[in-house]
């Protein structure tokens, strides 16, 4: 049946509390009918669940909330089953003898089951060993907290499934729910935009982690399907986050963390957190900017014995497809602009609102020097829309009416061979990411710490004219390859002095452009990522002993 609950426009500030049970489907059920009784449980619930989980609280004049329940199940079944399930993990506790260690974690664990004392021994093996009869299959599995959207970070976590199955392994996909990619079409849909070919999409098992969130501290506790997921005893476990420590402890025999940048790198690390560290052989950091930061931040944390070892890996860029130019030569393109990146606000924004206003001033400066192709210049602004950002890109349009720009244009969503025609077509690439931190480094998580779309971008011949924060400056050796701005003003003139180079001079530019992508395409992460398999020793023993709970918990 659909059930809603009608949520007035006009509240006072003793139904705040019902507004927010009312908002969310998973207390809906609960909570709608007003009861006074109520209100305490749901105040409770915010305090404990809620704040944790940044759910918005308090009425802001929302519609009804309608929400379709399945009432072919009789609650009073469901509350059987949970009934069963913690009498069988309370007997599980009681009835298997053990050791000291085992008794430890017995206590640690609560209601947790027996059997998940049992599977932490699996950590204390040696990893990647082939021993005796065992002629299974390697088994490899990619995993992250995040939503997969295209971008950056699922092009890393994918070309990485791309290398184990060469390695001839079975690729587990591992996704925390809640996660927008539900299934194997999510990540086919995702690898096309990407222009993933060589991704075998339907030998990928996608496989989904029951988390939930810790009540007093931002960790997840295990349960479910991840019980089952962790006797798999994966061979190679590789994992994708923003954090300092890894959001999951290792489930390979192998673990790799590949961290894009230690977005908390302002805050202290939970014991908890160096435990799933202390896991991991390697973290893997996708620049020297990234490095210098992720070695300051864990200076105490790796100079432990069991500290993983950090390794720079830039990341997979694809090389243009040698294909006859959509343009012919360089001296036909259009004196196009582009900036590719997500659309959405916040931090590390690419500054969309920033480039419409740049390219403002560029038209003024070149029509102000009497260039003849000023009438012809071209800002392109592509890249997908983040779900919940709709409104920061309907701006954009409004934007650039009331500045009365002519030659702007968007592409939101666009499908990979439309995005590779742009690029292609295209004389400059801006990267504005991390214009905030110019004047003063006040987040570096707010920066380019690579910039994949910029390098994708060389190696079609685009130039490229950057900001000097973050990582971008490592992609520009020299000024043969481009330009590199200290302050957003200088970005006008920087493009204004590439655009004004005699067609040759462009042209030999943008050769040196294409030469210095090379260190990034091909198959250099191919390699670099398979020696570290390849090369891998086994952790000391006391390494998986002392941190035998780590599969337990999943932060």
């Amino acid at each position: 049946m659909l059930f809603a609950c009608p949520l007035p426009l006009a509240v006072s500030n003793a139904e705040h509390l019902m507004c927010y049970a009312q908002r969310y489907p998973d207390l809906l059920e609960r909570y709608c009918h007003g009861q006074a009784s109520h209100r305490q449980k749901i105040g409770s619930h915010w305090r404990r669940h809620g704040r944790l989980e940044q759910r918005r609280f308090g009425c802001d004049g929302s519609q009804a909330v309608a929400v379709a329940f399945d009432d072919t199940v009789p609650s009073s079944k469901a509350s059987e089953q949970l009934a069963s399930a913690q009498q069988r993990y309370r007997a599980e506790i009681k009835a298997p003898p053990c050791g000291n260690s085992c008794q430890r974690w017995k206590r640690v664990l609560g209601s947790q089951s027996a059997e998940l004392l049992r599977l932490t021994q699996l950590q204390r093996r040696p990893r990647l060993s082939r021993q005796g009869a065992d002629k299974r299959p390697c088994r490899a599995a990619v995993s992250s907290a995040m939503d997969i959207t295209p971008g950056g970070g699922e092009r890393y976590l994918l070309e990485a499934a791309i290398v184990f199955q060469r390695l001839s392994c079975e690729v587990t996909l591992l996704l925390f729910e809640p996660n927008q990619c539900t299934g194997g079409d999510c990540v086919n849909r995702t690898a096309f935009m990407l222009g993933l070919r060589n991704l075998d999409v339907d030998a990928i098992k996608v496989a989904s982690l029951n988390v939930q969130r810790h009540p007093k501290r931002p960790v997840r506790g295990l349960h479910g399907s991840a019980e089952r997921l962790i006797r798999r005893d994966f061979d190679i476990f590789f994992f994708l986050g923003n954090d300092r420590a890894p959001r999951t402890p290792g489930l390979g025999r192998l673990n790799l963390y590949m961290c894009q940048f230690p977005f908390d790198w302002y805050r202290d690390m939970y014991p908890f957190e160096e435990r799933n560290l202390a896991t991991y052989d390697h973290v893997l950091l996708n620049s020297n900017f990234t490095m210098d930061w992720y070695s300051v931040v864990l200076r105490s944390q790796l100079r432990k014995p069991c500290a993983p070892t950090p390794v720079l890996l830039y990341p997979p860029v694809p090389a243009a497809e040698p294909r006859t130019p959509l343009f012919g030569a360089f001296s036909r393109r259009p004196f196009r602009i582009v900036i590719v990146g997500r659309i959405f606000g916040g931090v590390q924004s690419k500054g969309h609102y920033e480039a419409v206003r740049l390219f403002s001033e560029l038209q003024t400066l070149a029509r102000r020097d009497g260039h003849a192709w000023h009438a012809q210049l071209e800002l392109y602004i592509v890249g997908a829309v983040i779900t919940g950002k709709e409104h920061y890109a309907r701006g954009l349009p409004e934007l650039v009416t009331r500045l009365g720009l002519t030659g702007v244009h968007f592409v939101f969503d666009a499908p990979r061979r439309r995005l590779e025609a742009l690029v292609e077509g295209a004389r400059v690439i801006w990267s504005l990411t991390g214009f905030g931190q110019l004047k003063q480094m006040t987040n570096p998580a707010d920066t380019e710490h690579f910039g994949i779309a910029v390098a994708e971008a060389m190696s079609a011949g685009c130039i490229p004219v950057l900001l000097n924060v973050g990582g971008l400056p490592e992609q520009v050796p020299s000024s043969a390859v481009g330009r590199v701005a200290s302050t957003l003003e200088d970005v006008p003139t920087a493009t204004l002095q590439v655009l004004s180079l005699p067609e040759a001079e462009m042209e030999a530019m943008s050769g040196q452009a294409r030469a210095a992508a090379e260190r990034f395409t091909g198959d250099m992460f191919e390699r670099q990522l398979g020696s570290l398999v390849h090369e891998a020793k086994p952790k000391q023993r006391a390494c998986y002993s002392a941190n035998a709970s780590a599969p337990t918990r999943f932060g």
